[in-house]
């Protein structure tokens, strides 16, 4: 079942920061490639299939990980990485994908409470996330 209220206070932060909000047509069917390519079944903690195999973890104790997404995508994709590029970017909860930029997604969580999240490009090459332990994990196909 969706988490209207996530979704909702999503959909009131990205229209705070003038962000047009933007759902991949096919949610579910976006899920189950990410499940399948990253060997996630859990959509709660997906990290927890994929963090020991990490290219990068990274302690935010602070809870600024956000902060440092840029950096650790552009390190580990591309320095020409294009922070224009949409993502999908998915809540820790049963919400729908998001599509976001870079960019964008760092202002959203900067907006919002703490919830963990998951970024992943369209290609499925690579995903990042932060989990309910503030550690940034990023990690490319397994």
């Amino acid at each position: 079942m969706e988490d209207i209220k996530l979704r909702s206070d999503i959909e009131k932060s990205l229209d705070a920061l003038s962000i047009p909000i933007r759902i991949a047509p096919d949610s579910s069917t976006i899920i189950e490639h990410i499940e399948s390519r990253f060997g996630c079944t859990n959509l709660r903690a997906w990290w927890e299939g994929f963090s020991s195999k990490a290219k990068q973890s990274i302690s935010c104790s602070d809870g600024n990980g956000f902060l440092l997404l840029h950096e650790i995508v552009q390190e580990n994709v591309s320095k020409y990485f294009d922070e224009n590029e949409l993502l999908f970017f998915i809540a820790e909860s049963n919400t729908p994908v998001f599509l976001l930029s870079l960019k964008e997604i760092v202002a959203l969580i900067g907006e919002m409470y703490y919830f963990e999240y998951y970024i992943i490009p369209s290609s499925l090459d690579w995903i990042v996330c932060e989990n309910d332990h503030n550690e940034i994990i990023f990690s490319d196909i397994i």
